[in-house]
């Protein structure tokens, strides 16, 4: 599992893609690769009309990957409100 702060918006993202969704608050953009989960959570900039990316990558093998959303929820509302 690698935890990423501060990348680039994900090749593909839009907000009303079908594959965001909100979990505890958080956006989260999700992309299925062959070997990996990357999920990215959309968190608003500091600066108006910006976005901060926060990018969580899985390997497709570990069960229920979903649940690190969840628990990662918290630190990231905290950190970027």
């Amino acid at each position: 599992m690698v935890l990423r702060c501060g990348v680039p918006a994900p090749k593909g993202y839009q907000p009303s893609s079908a594959t965001t969704t909100a979990v505890n608050g958080v956006r989260w953009y999700q992309v299925v690769g062959a070997d990996a989960i990357i999920w990215t959570a959309i968190r608003p900039g500091p600066v108006a009309h910006t976005s901060v990316f926060v990018e969580l990558a899985v390997p497709t093998s570990y069960p229920a990957a979903d649940g690190f959303l969840v628990a990662l929820a918290k630190p990231l509302k905290t950190a970027l409100p």
